[in-house]
């Protein structure tokens, strides 16, 4: 440094002078060595225990419940055992054996279930027509009732209009003659 308290080109600024230089020129100040270091180590440590989080959670198991195909059933036997047979087949335990019946014996057995099941739907089916027959005749007989009931409305309506048609034919007849009566006695007086 020289008198002027300006550096001159071939010596260092010293660290007052340079943070400074670094405030005149906007530019953030430089850390002193010993805060840097220590900045790399918590950043180290930080990075450290993030990266063993991380391992720590994927190390982690999660129980999978194993994916059971469409038409078989999981059966539970004893504790921890578990066994996958096709759904409605049945198991025996004979000693320590588990024995699960057989295709043959099994495919029969559900064959006859099947055909239960279908004789009872078609069962259910013809009482269904039944019952939808007897509605639909006592629909048509409400029908009938129904059309012979307004058509014997219709024509009593229709009577007694005729009837009103009549009465009033014959009031005016009898007006008509009133008045001609009346016309005959004025024109004779």
């Amino acid at each position: 440094m020289n008198s002027a308290g300006t550096c001159s080109s071939d010596s260092p600024p010293g660290p007052h002078l340079r943070y400074a230089l670094a405030l005149s020129r906007k530019l953030p100040p430089k850390l002193p060595d010993f805060l840097a270091r220590r900045l790399r180590v918590y950043i180290a440590i930080f990075v450290f225990f993030l990266l063993g989080a991380t391992a720590f959670a994927q190390t982690e198991e999660i129980p999978v419940k194993p994916e059971i195909p469409e038409g078989m059933e999981e059966i539970q036997l004893g504790g921890s055992a578990k066994l996958i047979v096709p759904q409605g087949a049945k198991t025996r335990k004979v000693g320590a054996q588990i024995i699960v019946e057989g295709t043959k014996e099994y495919m029969a057995r559900r064959f006859v279930e099947l055909d239960k099941r279908l004789d009872a739907l078609e069962e259910s089916q013809k009482e269904m027509t039944a019952a939808i027959d007897a509605l639909q005749k006592t629909l048509q007989n409400r029908d009938k009732e129904g059309i012979e009931q307004r058509l014997k409305a219709f024509e009593e309506s229709q009577n007694a209009i005729m009837s009103e048609i009549q009465a009033l034919k014959e009031s005016l007849k009898t007006q008509r003659n009133s008045k001609k009566t009346d016309q005959t006695q004025t024109k004779n007086k």
